[in-house]
């Protein structure tokens, strides 16, 4: 798909800042072992900020604080509950509960599409296995005339063809990564949020009625709903909830905080890839995989840290060269 540049139009960026807390510490250098056991959930929460340098204050820091250690104790706890169970169980019950585990369905389709879906392409078919939302049922009535427009926007000038992509993944990049996408509200708002912004800097406020300021709070409301849902069918660190903080770590980088929030989502989603046993644990056909790694190599050529460095986070499609002109000018997956 064809790249275009952002204009040099500026936008009025909203007063507060809200970012994903890395209340979980960050890996140390062993961050390409496995996952820990599923029942470690996941722990991040959002700090709402009314100025940028709260962020740094006392207050703020003991927060963080208290939050780690008391994750910390109650992870301790756990751990202590389970070997105790697990010397006690047979070796009879753990296969019998391995099997129960890897015969659970996969969820159903949903129902047709509608016209506020985007247009993708007709000679491909989205997976059966990942349900697709219409965007009408979760998006204000003066939204819609503008919510395929946006979407296609995306599609058309942000969603191109990642470095050394081959035509497999091409068709994959326009069939599964778009479904991955409308399957969950979390990446849908995430996504709407860059590509709605994008399309303001290009055309003018007024070019749509999507409120940018109201569609953030719904991706971070979003988000803090899906943290909560732990377990195998829970989306806490579910391939689409990876993939909407990596967008909202995108949004910070192009058209908002790129220093403190950016930072903050991507330790974040640092600690979420490595609860799922790192890099090549993700799903999408490796594709999550390569945009994770695409946006840490941008955005490490502006901040200087590397999130996902080689030597902690070993990739099967390995780690791609920054392009920071296909990048800066909004072009992203």
């Amino acid at each position: 798909m064809a790249s275009r540049p952002v204009e040099s139009g500026s936008s009025t960026r909203p007063k507060s800042r809200e970012s994903l807390s890395p209340t979980a510490s960050r890996p140390e250098s062993n961050s390409s072992s496995k996952a820990s056991s599923p029942t470690e959930s996941i722990n991040f929460r959002f700090l709402n900020f009314g100025n940028p340098q709260e962020q740094r204050n006392a207050k703020t820091r003991r927060d963080v604080r208290s939050h780690v250690t008391t994750r910390q104790h109650r992870i301790q706890r756990r751990a202590n509950a389970e070997q105790a169970q697990a010397d006690r169980q047979s070796p009879s019950e753990a296969g019998s509960s391995s099997l129960s585990q890897s015969q659970t369905p996969a969820r159903e389709a949903s129902s047709a599409e509608e016209d506020t879906s985007p247009s993708l392409p007709e000679q491909s078919v989205p997976p059966t296995t990942l349900r697709r939302i219409n965007m009408a049922d979760i998006y204000p009535s003066e939204w819609h005339p503008h919510l395929r427009p946006i979407m296609d926007h995306y599609l058309q000038n942000m969603s191109i063809d990642l470095p050394n992509n081959d035509p497999t993944s091409r068709t994959l990049l326009a069939t599964h990564f778009m479904a991955l996408i409308l399957s969950d509200p979390a990446p849908i708002h995430a996504v709407m949020l860059i590509a709605s912004t994008h399309h303001a800097k290009i055309h003018g406020a007024d070019a749509h009625t999507i409120s940018t300021l109201q569609l953030k709070g719904m991706a971070i409301q979003e988000i803090n709903r899906a943290l909560t849902e732990h377990g195998a069918e829970g989306r806490a660190i579910s391939d689409q909830l990876i993939l909407a903080v990596a967008k909202m770590a995108t949004y910070e980088m192009l058209f908002g905080d790129a220093s403190q929030t950016f930072s903050l989502h991507m330790a974040g989603l640092q600690r979420m890839v490595t609860l799922r046993g790192g890099l090549q644990a993700l799903g999408c056909y490796g594709l999550l995989e390569s945009s994770l790694l695409w946006l840490d190599a941008n955005a490490a050529a502006h901040t200087g840290v590397l999130y996902f460095p080689p030597s902690s986070f070993p990739s099967s499609r390995g780690h791609p060269k920054a392009d920071q002109q296909l990048f800066v000018w909004g072009a992203q997956t």
